[in-house]
């Protein structure tokens, strides 16, 4: 969570068979908005986001009251949030509203219509 990158150098079940070899490090902007996305959750900096912040995943950031640069989570799959059965019936909820409100105009069509041939 805090950034630390290590290999195995020795045998699984030893205590020190893991050494860290590296830090990660995590950027914040003032105006994130100002962030150009470049495709596949990559992000350009441009002037207009700001100086970035650069820190240790879950160090606080100077200058900001209660605000971290964040964890990072190992081995983990982000899941979708969207649920596809509720999204469906929603679809199909407004695919019926439609018809129901396209069968209505048809009926005061014809209704107006035939006013209109009562009255020739």
């Amino acid at each position: 969570p805090n950034g630390g990158v290590f290999v195995q150098r020795g045998e699984f079940d030893r205590a020190d068979a893991w050494q860290q070899i590296g830090q990660l490090q995590v950027a914040v902007f003032p105006n994130p908005q100002g962030l150009i996305s470049a495709g596949a959750n990559m992000f350009v900096a441009t002037p207009a986001a700001g100086a970035p912040q650069v820190g240790a995943p879950g160090d606080p950031v100077p200058g900001e009251a209660n605000a971290r640069f964040g964890e990072l989570l190992f081995a983990t799959l982000e899941s979708s949030n969207v649920n596809p059965m509720v999204e469906t019936t929603t679809l199909l909820m407004a695919r019926r509203a439609y018809g129901v409100s396209a069968r209505t105009l048809q009926v005061l069509d014809e209704m107006l219509s035939g006013a209109t041939n009562l009255r020739r």
